[in-house]
């Protein structure tokens, strides 16, 4: 006998006495380049099932089952070493004849558990005799499906693997029936309606997914109260709620419709209630296709024209104020015939013109409390001019209270016919109030007592 045919025997007597550590450990050695990933892969499927029997992970009999499949993987590894330490080829590879009696041996050490195996893989173990029924166990383990088990215990009733093969049934129904729940399970998430969980829950009551389904079906019930109560009260804000709160609910698309059917009016509605840019420019936004889409742009560009013309009016007549001169306000008029300045404008012509006649001297009008006063400061002017204030506030603590003096818009002219300056709109007055402020002015002043 070769050194090879020698290693094959010794690797395949190792194994039958349950010493498969060793025959790892002397493959190893050999350093078989072509068979090196298929041991490593072994070897670690080998030191897996230890450390899971060692950490209660598998049982006793799982882990002599995985054990079984590892050691007749090696020593279908062993048959392929060649002479020269290759891969050999399939003629040349151990008999099916010497198979037939080591298979039924090694998977019968492994049913044995891998209990025998911690106790016995130091010592040298008697090779146990093959027989029919461990041929027919063999069978049912590597296959592990009802039929073969079954096929055994109809053999062998009373069999020495009889419990083990009964609680292998009950396993493999167990695991049949999670699977057909979890089956069902995924059915009736993808139906997502009440028949199709409360029909899961008759079907599992006692299942994994009852709490789940429970609040599924409390979840719909809910969904259907609020979509009827939408569906009464029939306004887009109740839709927009709606979807608020399902925003991919059953009913989310019929939502969207609805708003899309009664929203469109009820946002032109607003648009045109409220006539300005923005309620115009949410239209545009929300219905790019809307039937009122082009008198929605044309209103829309009517107010920004209106208040591009009401801010350059603003500024026209700033500039005519500046020069306050007949001229400038000649001018502003005829580029707004109906500004918003245009009475200020003619008053202030006509004060330009009785000037000519005669002016009024400065003079000052005073707003005071306990600890505080205001006072506008009338320049000397000519007959006709107007000074506009607006309205303020000017105030200070002093224990126990506020001192505030406060007024409302106010306007001053140089009467042409007294030629005196005169208030003639607006007041003023104080109270104990601690609160606002205003916008100062070059012939406004303030102070404190």
């Amino acid at each position: 006998m070769d050194n090879t045919e020698n290693l094959r025997e010794i690797i395949r007597d190792l194994i039958v006495k349950n010493k498969t550590e060793k025959a790892f450990e002397i493959l190893a050695k050999k350093q078989l380049s072509q068979l090196d990933r298929q041991l490593i892969i072994l070897n670690n499927r080998f030191n897996k099932v230890k450390d899971e029997k060692r950490m209660g992970i598998v049982s006793n009999e799982e882990a002599g089952r995985e054990l079984a499949k590892i050691n007749l993987a090696l020593i279908d590894l062993s048959s392929k070493i060649g002479t020269d330490g290759n891969l050999i080829t399939q003629t040349q590879s151990i008999s099916n004849n010497n198979l037939k009696y080591i298979i039924p041996i090694i998977l019968a050490l492994g049913i044995g558990g891998y209990f025998i195996y911690n106790n016995m893989q130091e010592s040298d173990a008697t090779v146990p005799t093959e027989s029919p029924e461990d041929l027919v166990w063999a069978k049912a383990v590597e296959e592990e499906t009802l039929i073969t088990i079954n096929d055994y215990l109809a053999q062998y009733p009373n069999g020495k693997h009889a419990v083990e093969a009964k609680n292998m049934i009950i396993d493999i129904e167990k695991r049949e029936v999670q699977l057909k729940e979890e089956s069902d399970w995924k059915k009736a998430l993808d139906l997502n309606t009440l028949k199709s969980f409360q029909s899961f829950l008759t079907n599992y009551p006692e299942g994994q997914f009852v709490s789940d389904a429970e609040f599924r079906i409390n979840n719909l019930k809910l969904e259907d109260k609020i979509w009827n109560t939408t569906l009464d009260v029939n306004t887009l804000e109740e839709y927009e709620s709606y979807l608020s709160l399902f925003e991919n609910g059953r009913y989310s698309e019929m939502a969207r419709q609805k708003i899309k059917e009664i929203g469109e009016d009820s946002v032109w509605k607003r648009a045109q209630d409220n006539n300005e840019e923005t309620f115009y420019e949410d239209y545009i936004t929300a219905f790019p296709d809307g039937k009122y889409y082009q008198s929605a742009r044309k209103k829309l560009s009517e107010l920004r024209s209106i208040k591009e013309r009401a801010l350059q009016d603003a500024i026209d007549f700033k500039q005519a104020s500046q020069k306050n001169t007949i001229k400038g306000y000649e001018v502003y008029i005829q580029k707004h015939p109906s500004g918003q300045f245009i009475n200020i404008a003619r008053q202030n012509m006509k004060a330009i013109e009785a000037s000519k006649k005669c002016g009024c001297a400065p003079k000052t009008f005073r707003a005071k409390n306990g600890a505080t006063w205001a006072e506008f400061r009338m320049p000397k002017a000519v007959a006709g001019m107007t000074v506009n204030i607006p309205e303020g506030v000017h105030n200070k603590y002093v224990f126990p209270k506020c001192n505030r003096v406060w007024w409302t818009n106010l306007t001053f002219t140089c009467n042409p016919n007294s030629c005196n300056w005169e208030r003639i709109s607006g007041t003023w007055d104080s109270d104990a109030l601690c609160h606002g402020g205003r916008t100062p002015h070059k012939y406004l002043f303030v102070g404190d007592f």
